[in-house]
């Protein structure tokens, strides 16, 4: 049996740079440290709950935005590695995510590995359509809404994806978009689409939509479920003033229990508009996937009937998109030596 003379004199365990020697930093004078690991974990819970952090501009053209440095929510992990060895992935699952875009959204997400990727649980992000850039070898651009975005993040497993349809050219498309998300995207658990009464009724098309809702999504929801599992689909006004009269959005009551009186729509898109047209409040369609369905994106997937990895088989986001940052800015990016997943910029803080 090896002594406890022979264990000292032992060859010390290598550790590489990116991971040093846990012993180096344990901080054992500072009272947090000194705090059993579940109420440090509970202290951590309280600090990143009920952050939003936001991206707004794309990773590409750095020198053309601001430089918005990390507030105190992301410098806590950066800076201290006992606090990144206590969290591991787990702050992921407690902060919300915003993106003004889709294509912001994938900027980030496509780089993430599928462990982190994974972990996140709750992300905002508007329904403007991506319109990709033809690289080399494709002759045309594509347009392509966010059902077909999801099929680029497998691993990804939301609580909640919570959608802000408030362009006024969603007017052309908004229940085509629900549609399509109710029909065939994945990675989230519940669906949270933030719009206006007329967005869904097609004011300006009115073939866009000729069915009762909720019950058509219900009936969606039921065939791709099954009915056993219970999942459901609600329609919710705001009982406040929601959007200006440029329909953005001023209100961050983006939940559920936020918004007041169920409705529905009925199959008439002309019916009333007129009225509907001035009211600023917005709804919120609710889909909640059903119970003990397996909802996370997966690689490989059926394909849609617009589908990005068909137009692009076996190509990354990166070349899709045909992202090109040959000199970037380096004071737009976050030191990696401090970070265990490769954000390769900052997010701001979303007071």
């Amino acid at each position: 049996m090896e002594t406890e003379k022979e264990r000292k004199h032992a060859s010390p365990e290598i550790h590489p740079p990116s991971q040093p020697d846990p012993t180096l930093y344990q901080q054992r004078q500072s009272t947090l440290f000194r705090l059993p690991q579940e109420l440090r974990l509970k202290i951590y819970e309280y600090i990143f709950s009920p952050k939003r952090l936001q991206w707004r501009f794309r990773k590409s053209g750095p020198a053309a935005r601001p430089k918005n440095k990390p507030r105190h929510t992301l410098a806590l992990i950066q800076t201290c590695r006992r606090v990144r060895d206590d969290l591991g992935d787990s702050w992921l699952s407690q902060v919300h995510l915003t993106f003004r875009k889709p294509d912001i959204m994938l900027d980030m997400l496509t780089e993430l590995p599928v462990s982190s990727l994974s972990s996140i649980r709750h992300v905002r992000v508007t329904a403007e359509s991506v319109l990709t850039q033809p690289p080399p070898g494709r002759t045309r651009t594509e347009l392509y809404f966010l059902s077909a975005l999801l099929k680029l993040l497998p691993g990804l497993r939301l609580d909640t994806l919570t959608v802000q349809a408030t362009s006024p050219f969603l007017t052309f498309a908004g229940s085509e978009i629900v549609d399509e998300l109710i029909s065939g995207s994945s990675g989230w658990k519940e669906l949270y689409y933030i719009t206006r009464e007329v967005t869904l009724l097609g004011y300006r098309n009115p073939t866009v939509r000729r069915h009762a809702q909720p019950e058509h999504w219900q009936r969606m929801m039921d065939d791709r479920d099954g009915t056993e599992t219970k999942p459901s689909v609600t329609i919710r006004r705001s009982p406040h003033l929601i959007m200006d009269d440029n329909t953005t959005l001023i209100s961050e009551q983006d939940t559920p229990g936020n918004w007041t009186d169920e409705i529905t729509l009925g199959a008439n898109p002309n019916f009333n508009l007129y009225e509907k047209r001035k009211d600023k409040r917005g709804i919120m369609v609710v889909v909640k996937r059903g119970v003990g369905v397996d909802y996370q994106e997966k690689e490989g997937s059926p394909l849609l009937e617009k589908d990005i990895r068909r137009d692009a088989p076996g190509m990354r986001w990166q070349e899709i998109q045909y992202i090109h940052d040959p000199d970037p800015h380096p004071d737009s990016f976050i030191d990696e030596e401090f970070l265990f997943a490769p954000y390769r910029w900052e997010p701001e803080e979303d007071d």
